[in-house]
């Protein structure tokens, strides 16, 4: 083979090679994306956005609370948080805040309407969690043991602002819970301000 030859295999080599690692960074890439998949956080005071998080999230209007039911709140908002991968899940939370009396009328309303889970399952090893203030337990929806961590309905209750969160996921890939309190951090978004919904701008 000619030196010019030689030089132009070495090349090709080169070209070669870099074509390979590019293809192979890029596939890890995609992989990279794929398997830790895209967030998309929203929250707003406007709560004819509630309705469209309703839908956007498997059944959660047969379990999330109706506004009509939720009467009398001073303040109230909500977010939504949409994880796209390849074990996709969404969650839906409504913020609601109330004068003393109408928290405590609240209050009165959910031990008639909701059942909480008393003891753990091999699949909801963690049956409550404070997170942001907030005291959650989890609402017991009927499912067999194995489900009730695929759709979850979360109640927290915070004495101190007269507040109550209502918050529902649906992730099918779910295996158990294991650490509620980081069950609720991945599920559900939390935003630091919601600006407009009281004086305090710092609701949870």
């Amino acid at each position: 083979m000619s030196k010019t030859g030689k030089n132009i295999w070495k090349i090709v080599k080169i070209v070669l090679i870099a074509a390979l690692a590019a293809a192979v960074l890029f596939i890890g890439l995609v992989l990279f994306l794929l398997l830790r998949g895209l967030t998309q956080d929203r929250a707003t005071n406007d709560l004819g956005e509630y309705g469209k998080n309703l839908d956007a999230v498997y059944q959660a209007a047969d379990y999330m609370p109706s506004l009509d039911d939720c009467s009398s709140y001073t303040a109230a908002a909500v977010s939504f948080r949409q994880h796209e991968s390849m074990f996709p899940h969404e969650g839906v939370m409504l913020l609601l805040r109330y004068d003393k009396a109408g928290f405590e009328e609240q209050l009165r309303i959910i031990e008639d309407k909701y059942r909480f889970y008393d003891g753990e399952n091999a699949y909801l090893q963690d049956i409550d969690a404070s997170v942001n203030g907030y005291s959650f337990r989890v609402a017991d929806l009927g499912f067999p043991a194995s489900w009730c961590v695929h759709q979850c309905l979360l109640i927290g209750l915070n004495s101190d602002t007269n507040s109550i969160v209502y918050a529902y996921y649906y992730d099918s890939e779910v295996d158990y819970i294991e650490d509620l309190d980081q069950n609720i951090r991945e599920y559900f978004y939390f935003p630091k301000e919601w600006e407009g919904t009281t004086k305090r701008t710092y609701l949870l």
